[in-house]
Protein backbone atom coordinates (compact mmCIF):
# COMPACT_ATOMS: atom_id res chain seq x y z
CA UNK A 1 0.00 0.00 0.00
CA UNK A 2 1.39 3.28 -0.82
CA UNK A 3 2.48 6.13 1.57
CA UNK A 4 1.15 9.39 2.32
CA UNK A 5 3.32 12.25 2.47
CA UNK A 6 2.08 14.95 4.03
CA UNK A 7 4.05 18.43 3.72
CA UNK A 8 3.71 19.81 7.63
CA UNK A 9 5.23 23.49 7.75
CA UNK A 10 6.43 25.73 10.94
CA UNK A 11 6.18 29.27 11.04
CA UNK A 12 7.07 32.16 13.34
CA UNK A 13 9.36 34.28 14.60
CA UNK A 14 12.98 34.04 15.57
CA UNK A 15 13.85 32.71 18.79
CA UNK A 16 9.99 31.08 19.04
CA UNK A 17 10.91 27.68 19.66
CA UNK A 18 10.10 26.16 16.28
CA UNK A 19 13.12 24.21 15.91
CA UNK A 20 13.46 22.66 19.50
CA UNK A 21 9.57 21.68 19.28
CA UNK A 22 10.87 19.58 15.84
CA UNK A 23 13.52 18.14 17.65
CA UNK A 24 11.20 17.18 20.26
CA UNK A 25 9.03 15.13 18.53
CA UNK A 26 11.64 13.59 16.18
CA UNK A 27 14.58 12.87 17.96
CA UNK A 28 12.64 12.61 21.68
CA UNK A 29 15.55 15.47 23.26
CA UNK A 30 14.92 18.59 24.00
CA UNK A 31 17.69 21.25 23.79
CA UNK A 32 17.43 24.65 26.16
CA UNK A 33 19.56 26.31 23.62
CA UNK A 34 19.94 25.63 19.21
CA UNK A 35 21.18 27.84 16.78
CA UNK A 36 18.97 29.67 14.36
CA UNK A 37 17.37 28.17 11.54
CA UNK A 38 18.95 29.74 7.95
CA UNK A 39 17.19 29.41 5.00
CA UNK A 40 15.01 26.07 6.69
CA UNK A 41 15.67 22.48 7.71
CA UNK A 42 14.18 19.47 6.59
CA UNK A 43 13.04 16.25 8.79
CA UNK A 44 10.90 13.51 8.01
CA UNK A 45 8.93 10.86 10.43
CA UNK A 46 6.82 7.84 9.71
CA UNK A 47 3.85 7.35 11.63
CA UNK A 48 0.35 5.29 11.02
CA UNK A 49 -2.92 6.90 10.67
CA UNK A 50 -5.67 4.69 10.75
CA UNK A 51 -3.70 1.64 9.79
CA UNK A 52 -1.74 3.22 7.02
CA UNK A 53 1.67 4.55 6.53
CA UNK A 54 2.06 7.82 6.60
CA UNK A 55 5.33 10.21 6.20
CA UNK A 56 5.22 13.60 7.35
CA UNK A 57 8.01 15.99 5.70
CA UNK A 58 8.49 18.52 7.89
CA UNK A 59 10.02 21.75 7.40
CA UNK A 60 11.53 24.44 9.80
CA UNK A 61 11.69 28.04 8.50
CA UNK A 62 13.82 31.09 9.77
CA UNK A 63 11.90 33.18 11.64
CA UNK A 64 14.79 36.32 11.05
CA UNK A 65 13.41 39.13 8.28
CA UNK A 66 16.37 38.80 6.27
CA UNK A 67 14.83 35.36 5.14
CA UNK A 68 11.68 36.29 4.75
CA UNK A 69 11.65 36.56 0.65
CA UNK A 70 12.59 33.15 0.07
CA UNK A 71 10.14 31.58 2.72
CA UNK A 72 7.39 31.05 0.03
CA UNK A 73 9.18 28.21 -1.46
CA UNK A 74 9.38 26.56 1.37
CA UNK A 75 5.56 26.76 2.41
CA UNK A 76 4.14 27.11 -0.67
CA UNK A 77 1.77 24.14 -1.28
CA UNK A 78 1.60 22.79 2.48
CA UNK A 79 -0.53 20.70 3.91
CA UNK A 80 -0.43 21.25 7.39
CA UNK A 81 0.70 24.99 9.04
CA UNK A 82 1.81 25.08 12.08
CA UNK A 83 2.08 28.82 13.23
CA UNK A 84 4.14 29.10 16.42
CA UNK A 85 3.36 31.64 18.75
CA UNK A 86 5.34 31.90 22.06
CA UNK A 87 2.77 32.50 24.79
CA UNK A 88 5.52 33.87 27.48
CA UNK A 89 5.63 37.14 25.43
CA UNK A 90 3.19 39.76 24.16
CA UNK A 91 3.66 39.51 20.81
CA UNK A 92 0.68 37.35 20.21
CA UNK A 93 -1.43 39.03 18.25
CA UNK A 94 1.80 41.46 16.09
CA UNK A 95 3.35 37.82 15.41
CA UNK A 96 0.04 35.84 13.92
CA UNK A 97 -0.83 38.58 11.87
CA UNK A 98 2.40 38.84 10.26
CA UNK A 99 2.66 35.56 8.94
CA UNK A 100 -0.98 34.70 8.23
CA UNK A 101 -0.60 37.91 5.99
CA UNK A 102 2.40 36.06 4.43
CA UNK A 103 0.47 32.62 4.55
CA UNK A 104 -2.26 34.24 2.68
CA UNK A 105 -0.42 35.72 0.00
CA UNK A 106 1.81 33.13 -0.89
CA UNK A 107 0.08 29.50 -0.47
CA UNK A 108 -1.24 27.52 -3.02
CA UNK A 109 -3.19 25.30 -1.26
CA UNK A 110 -5.74 27.09 0.73
CA UNK A 111 -8.81 25.04 -0.01
CA UNK A 112 -7.29 21.88 1.27
CA UNK A 113 -4.86 23.44 3.72
CA UNK A 114 -4.96 22.67 7.77
CA UNK A 115 -3.74 25.43 9.69
CA UNK A 116 -2.90 25.40 13.43
CA UNK A 117 -2.15 28.18 15.74
CA UNK A 118 0.46 26.54 18.31
CA UNK A 119 1.45 28.20 21.66
CA UNK A 120 5.12 27.45 22.59
CA UNK A 121 6.84 27.37 25.68
CA UNK A 122 3.59 26.34 27.75
CA UNK A 123 5.63 25.95 30.65
CA UNK A 124 6.44 29.60 31.36
CA UNK A 125 2.96 31.22 30.03
CA UNK A 126 2.18 34.23 30.64
CA UNK A 127 -1.74 34.00 31.00
CA UNK A 128 -2.23 37.27 30.04
CA UNK A 129 -2.01 36.47 26.57
CA UNK A 130 -4.48 34.08 26.44
CA UNK A 131 -6.75 37.04 26.07
CA UNK A 132 -4.67 37.76 22.68
CA UNK A 133 -5.23 33.96 21.76
CA UNK A 134 -9.16 34.21 22.17
CA UNK A 135 -9.26 37.21 20.07
CA UNK A 136 -7.81 35.20 17.40
CA UNK A 137 -9.83 32.45 17.63
CA UNK A 138 -13.10 34.46 17.13
CA UNK A 139 -12.02 36.10 14.59
CA UNK A 140 -10.77 32.84 12.62
CA UNK A 141 -12.87 30.57 14.00
CA UNK A 142 -11.40 27.87 11.13
CA UNK A 143 -7.72 27.67 12.91
CA UNK A 144 -7.30 25.20 15.72
CA UNK A 145 -5.25 25.55 18.66
CA UNK A 146 -2.78 23.99 20.83
CA UNK A 147 -0.66 24.82 23.72
CA UNK A 148 2.70 23.20 23.32
CA UNK A 149 5.73 22.46 25.65
CA UNK A 150 8.95 21.08 23.95
CA UNK A 151 10.90 21.06 27.37
CA UNK A 152 8.08 19.34 29.11
CA UNK A 153 6.77 17.33 26.34
CA UNK A 154 3.64 18.31 26.17
CA UNK A 155 1.08 17.94 23.58
CA UNK A 156 3.52 17.32 20.89
CA UNK A 157 2.69 13.91 19.86
CA UNK A 158 -0.47 15.40 19.72
CA UNK A 159 0.02 18.68 17.84
CA UNK A 160 1.66 16.51 14.72
CA UNK A 161 -1.20 13.63 15.30
CA UNK A 162 -4.14 15.54 15.32
CA UNK A 163 -2.56 17.77 12.41
CA UNK A 164 -1.90 14.53 9.88
CA UNK A 165 -5.81 13.07 11.06
CA UNK A 166 -7.33 16.22 10.27
CA UNK A 167 -5.81 16.79 6.93
CA UNK A 168 -6.65 13.46 6.15
CA UNK A 169 -10.34 14.05 6.99
CA UNK A 170 -10.27 17.07 5.03
CA UNK A 171 -9.09 15.66 1.78
CA UNK A 172 -11.13 12.38 2.23
CA UNK A 173 -13.80 14.35 2.39
CA UNK A 174 -13.82 16.49 -0.37
CA UNK A 175 -12.55 13.09 -2.72
CA UNK A 176 -14.46 10.85 -0.59
CA UNK A 177 -11.61 8.51 -0.77
CA UNK A 178 -7.69 8.49 0.13
CA UNK A 179 -6.71 10.28 -3.40
CA UNK A 180 -3.32 8.80 -4.42
CA UNK A 181 -2.91 12.15 -6.48
CA UNK A 182 -3.09 14.32 -3.75
CA UNK A 183 -1.56 12.21 -0.59
CA UNK A 184 1.21 10.34 -2.12
CA UNK A 185 2.91 11.91 -4.76
CA UNK A 186 2.67 15.95 -3.69
CA UNK A 187 5.61 16.70 -2.56
CA UNK A 188 7.55 14.56 -4.86
CA UNK A 189 9.09 17.87 -6.82
CA UNK A 190 10.21 19.17 -3.18
CA UNK A 191 12.25 16.21 -2.41
CA UNK A 192 14.20 15.77 -5.68
CA UNK A 193 17.38 18.42 -4.81
CA UNK A 194 17.37 21.28 -6.50
CA UNK A 195 17.30 24.52 -4.45
CA UNK A 196 16.67 22.24 -1.48
CA UNK A 197 20.32 21.22 -1.06
CA UNK A 198 21.33 25.12 -2.05
CA UNK A 199 18.79 26.61 0.63
CA UNK A 200 18.39 23.89 3.41
CA UNK A 201 20.04 22.51 6.18
CA UNK A 202 18.99 18.78 5.74
CA UNK A 203 18.94 17.19 9.13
Amino acid sequence: MDQIRIKCVFLGDEGIGKTSLIIRYTKGIFLQYSESTIGCSFNAKPMKIDDRDVRLDIWDTAGQERYRSMMPMYYRNADIVFLCVDLSKHTVIKTFNSWLKELNINNDNKDNRVLYLVGTKFDVKNDVVMNDIDYILNRYPEIKFIETSSKNNFNIDELFNNGAQEFIEVINKKYNRYNRDELVLRNNRDQSGGWINSYCNVL
